[in-house]
């Protein structure tokens, strides 16, 4: 699979990888530098792995058993085979789901609760069972659970639906089951 972001693409791998290329403003490809340029295919980093270089090039520092990978403007998102969600780059309007405001250019948890140090979710419990996972509109992302609920974060125009009039969700919504 492969999603475009504003200036950025990621893919799917065959082998459960995944790569993301454009621009990197604000880390958004994923591979631990912010720097605004544009860069070719780049694979995206395991989360906490120090790079020595450019990239993450040892297969063992990259992020692996990726399902389903979604850019929204400057921000990235991938669901794992294990139903986990990681995301990286912009996190202005608390798009990572990972209860800070931080930019970060390496995958971190998505929090349902607590909040991400980009390894675990310190004082909560991580997204661990995903079924599904979308981009919205701008900076938003969903994910529909193995029980069928719905949870948005991130920032929606008019709202994830949910009812509740605010567009930005600095924690996880549920908007229905």
């Amino acid at each position: 699979s492969v999603d475009v972001g504003s200036e950025h693409q990621c893919a799917v791998m065959n082998d459960g990888t995944a790569m993301c290329w454009g621009y990197n403003d604000e880390g958004q490809l994923g591979f631990g530098i912010e720097e605004s340029n544009y860069f070719p295919p780049q694979p995206v980093c395991a989360p906490g792995v120090a790079l020595t270089g450019a990239t993450c090039g040892a297969l063992d520092e990259r992020l692996t058993g990726v399902s389903d990978v979604h850019a929204a403007e400057d921000t990235s998102c991938a669901r794992l085979t294990g139903g986990e969600v990681l995301c990286w780059g912009d996190n202005d309007t608390f798009q990572l789901g990972d209860g800070g405001s931080d930019d970060r250019a390496s995958p971190g948890p998505v929090c349902l609760s607590g909040t991400s140090d980009g390894l675990v979710c310190q004082g909560g419990a991580a997204l661990n069972d995903s079924a599904s996972l979308f981009s919205g509109e701008e900076e938003g992302f969903c994910v529909i659970r193995a029980d069928e609920t719905a949870l948005c974060w991130g920032y929606f125009a008019y709202g994830p639906g949910d009812g509740i009039d605010e567009s930005e969700r600095n924690s996880l919504r549920q908007i229905c089951r």
